[in-house]
């Protein structure tokens, strides 16, 4: 049996260590076969980026939070829908939604007459 925990005062310890353990292909696969959920580091830590955007466009720290969460949510429930779905690992579901809109955004900006090269995102 494998038991990990991890302890932390606000720094970035626990961050490095659950990066480590997400990223770790072979123990993904080993707590998704166990039934753990992983929900990768890019979707969970997002929220300092959604803040700098909102602080872009001068919203208040209230309105600001709510974004945060909102958006976290969301985007936390369209991988696990889309993980248990297809029956992959979320980390691999996160990275098809970011690549998806990402193509979706290079599209709207005129990236789109870039993107018939080969291996091009």
């Amino acid at each position: 049996m494998l038991r990990l925990r991890f302890h932390g005062r606000g720094g970035q310890g626990v961050k490095v260590a659950s990066r480590v353990l997400g990223t770790a292909a072979f123990l993904e696969g080993y707590l998704y076969g166990k039934g753990v959920l992983c929900v990768p580091d890019f979707i969970a830590n997002a929220g300092g980026v959604i803040c700098a955007a909102m602080e872009c466009q001068r919203a208040c720290q209230a309105v600001a939070f709510q974004a945060i969460e909102e958006k976290l949510r969301r985007n936390t429930r369209l991988v696990l829908e889309e993980a248990a779905t297809k029956g992959i690992l979320s980390r691999e579901a996160a990275v098809d939604l970011a690549v998806q809109r990402l193509k979706k955004s290079m599209s709207c900006r005129r990236w789109s007459l870039f993107s018939s090269a080969p291996g091009f995102v």
